[in-house]
């Protein structure tokens, strides 16, 4: 929608009805160990640590009647307009993380499997949390290939106050609901 007041974002100001379009892109990968600390025929009780990979990118575009805030110039023309990207910042982390596994085998080829991971990390203005919980039963019918089903919790938040690496505010994203998978072991 319309923006109702006038914004100043770096040197521009957009005038009110004005639009304000952002983008944030998240793209994760995970590498994870476990380490077992009890494991019998049936259950299996594991220490995880490993990492996240991801790559993090945000942009910043301007439409409506945008005015240079030194000069006091009309940005582009005719009015209304829309701008380049006014920011545009993208950057890959390696985010560590650690958790604790358990599962249970009910019988050989059906089990019950929990996790939770997590990581908090902090590099100079940039904060950031990755917390993630599931549930699953799986079925593994044949020695190395399953199938899985479960539910999934899975938040994400990162926060640059003070910088101008990314962007200046707070990202959250939250995710509860289900998860259907394949299972391949070697």
């Amino acid at each position: 929608g319309a923006t109702t007041e006038e914004y100043d974002i770096g040197n521009e100001t957009i005038q009110a009805g004005g639009r304000i379009d952002t983008t944030f892109d998240i793209t994760l990968a995970r590498l994870t160990y476990g380490f077992s600390l009890i494991k019998d025929d049936r259950q299996d009780l594991a220490l995880k640590a490993g990492f996240h990979i991801a790559d993090l990118g945000a942009s910043l575009r301007l439409t409506g009647d945008i005015v240079n805030v030194d000069t006091g110039a009309t940005v582009c023309a005719p009015s209304p307009c829309t701008s380049p990207l006014i920011e545009e910042s993208s950057f890959t982390l390696p985010l560590p993380h650690l958790g604790l596994a358990y599962s249970y085998a009910f019988s050989p080829k059906f089990g019950l499997r929990t996790q939770a991971i997590g990581f908090f990390l902090e590099i100079n203005d940039i904060k950031g949390s990755l917390w993630e919980v599931d549930l699953d039963l799986h079925y593994q019918p044949w020695d190395k290939i399953g199938f899985g089903a479960g539910m999934r919790y899975f938040q994400a938040n990162i926060e640059e106050k003070d910088g101008e690496k990314l962007f200046r505010g707070e990202f959250t994203f939250k995710y509860w609901g289900p998860v259907v998978y394949g299972l391949f072991s070697f």
